[in-house]
C-alpha cells in the first residue's frame, strides 16, 4: 500500500551550496567534517570519469550540457 506521490518543494541550488559534509577520523584520531558544495561534487565526477558531458551531433548545441552516468569508473 502506497501513500501517494508527495510533491516536492521548490528549491533554487547554487553551485556553491553545500550538498554534503563528509566525516573523517583522519590521520590524528580526531573526527572532521568537510564540506563540500555541489560545483566540488560534480566537478570531481566529471574528473573522474563518473560523469560525461552528453551531446547529439544531430542536435543544436544545449543550452548547457546534459549528464550520463557511466557503468564504471575508468582504471
Amino acid at each position: 500500500e502506497t501513500a501517494g506521490e508527495v510533491p516536492m518543494p521548490s528549491a533554487r541550488i547554487a553551485a556553491d551550496d553545500l550538498l554534503m559534509m563528509m566525516y573523517t577520523s583522519g590521520s590524528t584520531g580526531h573526527p572532521k567534517g568537510v564540506p563540500s558544495t555541489h560545483r566540488n561534487v560534480i566537478s570531481a565526477l566529471f574528473r573522474d570519469g563518473w560523469l560525461q558531458p552528453k551531446y547529439d551531433p544531430d542536435d543544436p548545441p544545449p543550452a548547457a550540457p546534459t549528464v550520463e552516468r557511466k557503468a564504471a569508473a575508468p582504471r
